[in-house]
């Protein structure tokens, strides 16, 4: 959205733990009885939805500088990907 010069803000729609849905736990390799913390948000322009966007994260990767993840909110997830060395991709 930076790129084509559109601002737009995040809005946290949802941050708990939960159960991942069928397709996320076997793409990801996640026991069939494991929560994950999900993490779900919209991009809007106004009050225009633009995109929606869901990451599930489980709990074997939220280990050291990765439990930031789950205290983000309206701060975009590549933000802390891409710009803080102590979480791992």
């Amino acid at each position: 959205l930076q790129h084509h010069s559109i601002k737009a803000e995040i809005r946290l729609l949802k941050a708990k733990w939960d159960f991942p849905a069928n397709l996320e736990r076997e793409t990801l390799f996640i026991p069939l009885n494991q929560q994950c913390f999900i993490r779900e948000i919209a991009f809007y322009h106004g009050n225009k939805p633009l995109l929606a966007a869901r990451t599930v994260i489980p709990f074997t990767t939220l280990v050291g500088g990765n439990r930031r993840l789950m205290h983000l909110g309206n701060v975009p997830l590549s933000t802390i990907l891409f710009t803080d060395p102590f979480v791992r991709r």
